[in-house]
């Protein structure tokens, strides 16, 4: 292709989009946009260059403003520039006065050739700032200092995750998971506890209007990943084999908080060399199923194992006699015993 077909193209252009863009953008809410964009966009690059090369803010708030607020801020300031062009040219359509040929726009036009190049620096910047600002803002989310510190509900669950065996284990490992739908569903489902929380000062005004928070929050988590997505990828049962020793140490409340200790031999089993099934692991390796009758899974009056010969053996109470109760069925795993593998609540003893 020549040179010369191009300038048929550069013309159509400049005459169809660039004079017309232009023109209409010539107005208060295109130009308040670009503002608030600009203004956002540098005081977030600010902050990432503070924090890249200074000392990292610890306050979950700062987070907020600018992982969270301030880039929902830059998008809507983009977003009020096309609003305010097809405001303007609506406005001047209904007043008959949207002109024949809209103002020249000279190429040739040394200023006007250095406001394009800035309009195209500005495009690139303003799209590395939100492809940056979307992925911090998507990190931080997923951080144990959004989860546990930005929700004060949480507040006695992170002290404790803190100084527990597994504080180096992120959140959303556990919680969330990975793949786009756990993303989504976790934070619809954290939208809801926003609301909640917003709204918990009101709750007991309406309580029947007004969505309230439960206090203490519920155990046992409902939506939690199966255990051995989550618990095995570290952990594996099937190593953990023979005897473990455990001493724990009581103290009573006499003046000298006389000291009691309670041995104890933990058969944890697993599968030996043989690789035949024993001890607790050994047992939990196969296939156990269990229906809770109450929600929070005290009350199991039906249990089901199944045999390492595919016999299958059920252990029921006298009030469900020989049929199957109704309730919550579910396959034994890891969380049925370490109920609170991250967020264990030492007495004061």
């Amino acid at each position: 292709m020549s040179a010369g077909d191009n300038v048929p193209l550069l013309q159509r252009f400049r005459e169809d989009w660039v004079r017309p863009a232009l023109f209409f953008g010539n107005n208060p809410i295109s130009l308040a946009g670009g503002a608030i964009t600009s203004a956002s966009g540098v005081t977030m690059i600010g902050y990432w260059l503070v924090e890249l090369f200074g000392r990292p803010n610890d306050n979950p708030y700062l987070g907020i403003i600018f992982f969270l607020l301030l880039p929902a801020i830059f998008v809507a300031g983009l977003l009020l520039i096309p609003i305010g062009l097809f405001a303007r040219r609506r406005t001047l359509q209904k007043a008959g006065k949207i002109p024949a040929k809209f103002p020249k726009v000279d190429i040739n036009d040394r200023i006007f050739r250095h406001g394009l190049d800035i309009v195209l620096v500005a495009t690139i910047v303003n799209l590395l700032v939100v492809s940056v600002a979307s992925y911090r803002g998507a990190a931080y989310m997923d951080s144990p200092q959004f989860c546990g510190q930005s929700c004060h509900v949480m507040h006695p669950e992170y002290t404790a995750y803190k100084i527990s065996a597994h504080s180096h284990v992120a959140c959303v490992d556990c919680h969330i998971g990975s793949g786009a739908e756990a993303y989504f569903s976790a934070k619809v489902n954290g939208t809801k506890q926003l609301i909640e929380v917003s709204f918990h000062p009101l709750a007991g005004i309406a309580p029947k209007m007004i969505p309230d928070y439960p206090t203490p929050i519920p155990s046992p988590v409902q939506n939690l990943r199966p255990a051995r997505v989550i618990c095995e990828g570290c952990h594996t049962p099937a190593r953990f084999i023979g005897e473990k020793l455990l001493v724990k140490s009581t103290f009573a409340d006499d003046e000298k908080n006389t000291e009691t200790q309670s041995v104890v031999v933990l058969h944890l089993g697993g599968r030996d060399s043989l690789s035949h099934l024993t001890g607790i692991h050994g047992v939990h390796l196969g296939h156990i199923e269990y229906i809770a009758t109450d929600p929070t899974r005290t009350a199991i009056p039906w249990v089901q194992k199944r045999n390492e010969n595919g016999t299958e053996t059920v252990f029921a109470t006298a009030a469900a006699g020989s049929g199957v109760p109704q309730g919550e069925r579910r396959v034994m795993d890891c969380i049925d015993c370490h109920n609170r593998a991250s967020h264990t609540f030492v007495t004061a003893e």
